[in-house]
């Protein structure tokens, strides 16, 4: 991946930001000049598939239901920056976990221990001019990978930011004081540097209730000259892939890639949205949240082009295009 790779309701606007982020007017980006790019973590399955009627800042409560959620309760809080550490204001932080019993809500995470039901699941903010966001939480339990498996998941939360002139990021948020991130096998499979810029330490603040986890997220500025609109246009279309090598969950799917404007998406069945590819060169773009490593389009091979979706260690998807797109969506 490129990067190695107040009211605790209704704070969706954070340009005041009061309480929920007080404190923050001197994090460690405000006196930096150069940030290293946040680590990027596959999103997932459990990314909200429907709409949701709440998305507020405060997780802990659900309108239109009497109690709080339970367990502890934690308050996340950073600063979205460019990679010179200048904030980037009005960027779109999405954030979804577990609850305390190690539960999505998510019609795709089938666990038989109980749903919280006072747990909201996901919200999003919008960082304030000095790009700082806030969340009031609680702290995710562990669970396993499936309900027949003994490998477990470390406690984390997923987050997607967005933002019109930088490339979406998604990560994970780890917690220095568990033990399962020495085996949880999406955690492990980054370099230990990065490990450690995902992982956070708590610190007190006597103005909240619960620990409080300061999480900078550092974005990349939008390159819009680098491809071509004609190329972005051809690389449009369906690609049904075949495997090569030892490949278990990308095969015999198809690849949905779609434009918008300078901006080039990727999509298949087993996700619940779609994930936005990074250019690396004319032809060479970082696959992001879809969990690979790169996708190499061949535009000029067979009959409508292929591509090479290439996941690192040998394990390579062929993909030929099988279809051409109905059209293409406008600039930004």
């Amino acid at each position: 991946m490129s990067s190695t790779n107040v009211n605790d309701r209704n704070v969706l606007q954070l340009g005041a930001i009061g309480v929920l982020v007080a404190g923050l007017a001197f994090l460690p980006g405000a006196s930096r000049t150069n940030c290293g790019m946040t680590p990027e973590v596959a999103s997932g399955l459990f990314y909200p598939t429907q709409d949701r009627p709440e998305e507020d800042t405060n997780l802990t409560r659900v309108d239109n239901w009497p109690g709080e959620a339970r367990e502890e309760i934690i308050h996340v809080r950073g600063q979205v920056l460019d990679e010179a550490c200048r904030p980037i204001e009005n960027a779109t932080v999405e954030l979804w976990q577990a609850d305390a019993h190690g539960r999505y809500q998510h019609e795709r995470h089938h666990l038989s221990v109980p749903l919280d039901s006072n747990f909201q699941g996901w919200a999003r903010a919008v960082t304030d001019a000095q790009g700082r966001y806030g969340f009031k939480t609680v702290k995710p339990a562990p669970y396993p990978v499936d309900e027949e498996s003994a490998e477990f998941r470390s406690p984390h939360i997923h987050f997607r930011v967005t933002h019109p002139e930088h490339y979406e990021l998604i990560t994970e948020m780890y917690f220095a004081e568990q033990p399962l991130n020495e085996t949880d096998s999406v955690l492990q499979q980054l370099p230990a540097e990065e490990r450690e810029q995902i992982t956070v330490r708590p610190s007190a603040d006597e103005n909240t209730r619960g620990p409080v986890y300061s999480f900078d997220l550092t974005l990349a500025a939008l390159k819009r000259d680098l491809v071509s609109p004609e190329l972005l246009d051809r690389y449009v279309g369906t690609y049904q892939l075949e495997a090569r090598g030892k490949i278990r969950t990308l095969e015999t799917q198809t690849l949905q890639i779609s434009r918008d404007g300078n901006r080039l998406y990727v999509n298949t069945a087993s996700l619940s949205r779609r994930m936005e590819l990074r250019p690396l060169s004319e032809s060479r773009f970082d696959t992001g949240g879809l969990g690979g490593d790169e996708i190499q389009f061949h535009p000029d091979e067979g009959a409508k082009g292929t591509l090479t979706l290439d996941l690192g260690e040998d394990r390579t998807l062929r993909g030929q295009k099988v279809s051409e797109p109905s059209g293409v969506t406008g600039g930004l």
